[in-house]
């Protein structure tokens, strides 16, 4: 990715806190996810084990025995960056296995991409022909807020004006809002609206959220999967900057 194009939209005050990108993969792992993980455990300061169980059965049968049960045994892989707060889990599964990227701390994609960089050289090294079905990234982000008047300080005129509609309304206690988008090439589910901490009482404080999504749900080559993500964080980017006040946005420069 471009470095200045980084450097233009690094929002170092960001409200972000929650970072997920997630890989999902057609089926199996074909290869073994701890020689994975030790190839990219060079970006990381440990690494966690996580044992778990699943059952499998089949369905084509009008009735179903005891033996047409399988309880498997296995377990995903997590590995971690105390500096970055960064966690990367590797979830093997029969039917779809992912790659997890996980966050609470965002400032750019600086935060993943050399990891990101070294697990695809890792899966093509192993030689490896994985294909996503799904390749998405969301970020939410949160706002105080203890003024209805300050919604409009914080949000485009547009979200403002649904959310400032909606909290008029007699005894609303949670307004969350979504939308949908499908283009072409990707998708956008959007959230945004007040959860209220205190819910279910009565609202009386304001704090804002906007959750954006943004995925590729086509079969996509390993080879694909950097410029795939690079093009999803400059959407949620995109539809993240039209979402928020002018001037709301120079504060978080």
């Amino acid at each position: 990715m471009d470095i200045n194009l980084i450097e233009k939209r690094r929002l170092i005050n960001n409200n972000i806190t929650s970072f997920i990108l997630r890989i999902d993969i057609s089926n199996e792992f074909d290869c073994k996810i701890d020689e994975i993980a030790k190839g990219i455990s060079d970006h990381f300061h440990r690494t966690e084990r996580k044992p778990k169980k699943s059952i499998t059965f089949m369905v084509k049968k009008e009735k179903l025995g005891s033996n047409d049960f399988e309880e498997i045994e296995d377990e995903d892989i997590v590995l971690i960056n105390e500096e970055t707060n960064l966690k990367l889990t590797l979830i093997p599964e029969k039917i779809q296995s992912s790659i997890v990227f996980e966050s609470k701390k965002y400032t750019d994609s600086s935060l993943y991409r050399n990891t990101l960089d070294s697990l695809i050289a890792c899966f093509r090294e192993k030689k490896s022909e994985i294909k996503s079905k799904r390749i998405g990234i969301r970020f939410i982000n949160e706002f105080p807020c203890n003024n209805i008047n300050n919604i409009k300080k914080i949000f485009d005129s547009k979200l403002a004006n649904n959310l400032i509609g909606s909290v008029k309304k007699e005894k609303i206690s949670r307004i969350l809002t979504q939308e949908a988008f499908n283009y072409e090439t990707y998708k956008i589910t959007f959230h945004y609206g007040i959860h209220n901490k205190f819910y279910p009482s009565i609202l009386k404080s304001y704090d804002l959220f906007i959750d954006t999504d943004v995925y590729d749900d086509s079969s996509n080559d390993l080879d694909s999967w950097s410029e795939i993500v690079d093009k999803l964080n400059h959407i949620a980017y995109d539809k993240f900057r039209e979402s928020i006040n002018n001037g709301y946005i120079e504060k978080m420069y």
